[in-house]
């Protein structure tokens, strides 16, 4: 553990020799901990050397065959940096290996969505939910995937049986109120993000949703109080200040709108969004006139 702080400590001030040295030596030390040999290639991505971070997790994979851990390191490594396909052929590679590593056959299910190979994802989560009839995120997932096939009343279906395996779970409630939306009942689709918001009061995503509802209904009031929430709890997310500047500039207050947008631009500083909402407020000032066209 001391080599591996020391390696922290001397990545942190961009002495990546030394930090590479460092990490090296807690391999070395303990060869069987996966932690180092993912700093060690962190450090070659930070330097633009990915191709020897890739070898560093080519190595843990070898090595660390008994850790899910250590293993799936190099298939992550292939996610984080974009490479869908790469990502696929080596979780694949690990599904075969690891066949009752569920983490393992989870992801792999996944990548397989992402890149649209709906069969063979879906065939994956009748596996995990064969073996677990309760698997929320096996259920959740094939759910997801019925959707983006158009299988929207198969999807709410889906999370039915998942609410019935896991009725206090909030993320639960939350998809099935995505399903209820997609299916076009919006009523029902509020009431199960209003339950996920009871058990998890600081629930983004639900928050988000319910001001989404909220703006489509005309309800200001009901969209400045859910976006007040979600700022206050998520002050990084620029979607609080979307819906906070909509519900001001709704209900006459453009100088709050103003104010909401220009936080908008502060947090999400490339998001063309948050200059279009500005705009208005700058041809106002311009011009003098009362400008109503925030929203």
């Amino acid at each position: 553990m001391v080599q591996i702080a020391l390696g922290s400590f001397y990545q942190r001030r961009q002495r990546l020799t030394d930090s590479e040295a460092a990490m090296k030596k807690a391999i070395e030390l303990d060869p069987k901990n996966p932690l180092p040999r993912g700093l060690l290639a962190l450090i070659f991505v930070k330097d633009n050397q990915a191709d020897r971070a890739e070898d560093v997790l080519q190595e843990a994979k070898k090595d660390l065959g008994d850790n899910p851990n250590g293993y799936r390191m190099l298939g992550e490594f292939y996610v984080r940096r974009g490479n869908l396909e790469k990502g696929v052929e080596e979780f694949a590679s690990l599904h075969k290996e690891h066949s009752k590593e569920t983490g393992v056959t989870l992801t792999y299910a996944e990548l397989l969505a992402t890149a649209k190979r709906y069969d063979e994802a879906t065939a994956l989560t009748n596996e995990l939910t064969k073996a677990d009839a309760s698997n929320l995120q096996a259920i959740t997932l094939r759910s997801k995937i019925e959707a983006a096939q158009g299988k929207t009343n198969d999807a709410l279906e889906t999370m039915k049986t998942a609410l019935k395996a896991a009725p206090n779970d909030p993320r639960v409630h939350f998809d099935l109120g995505l399903a209820y939306h997609n299916a076009g009942n919006a009523p029902q689709a509020k009431v199960e993000w209003q339950s996920a918001l009871k058990i998890r009061p600081r629930m983004a995503e639900a928050l988000e949703a319910l001001a989404g509802e909220a703006v489509r209904e005309n309800d200001m009031k009901g969209v400045q109080s859910y976006a007040a929430q979600l700022t206050a709890i998520r002050p990084d997310l620029p979607q609080g200040y979307l819906y906070a500047g909509t519900a001001a500039a709704g209900l006459g207050d453009l100088a709050g709108a103003e104010k909401n947008y220009e936080a908008l631009v502060q947090v999400a500083p490339t998001n063309p969004l948050g200059y279009a909402k500005l705009a208005p407020c700058e041809w106002r000032k311009t011009t003098g006139r009362r400008c109503k066209a925030f929203r």
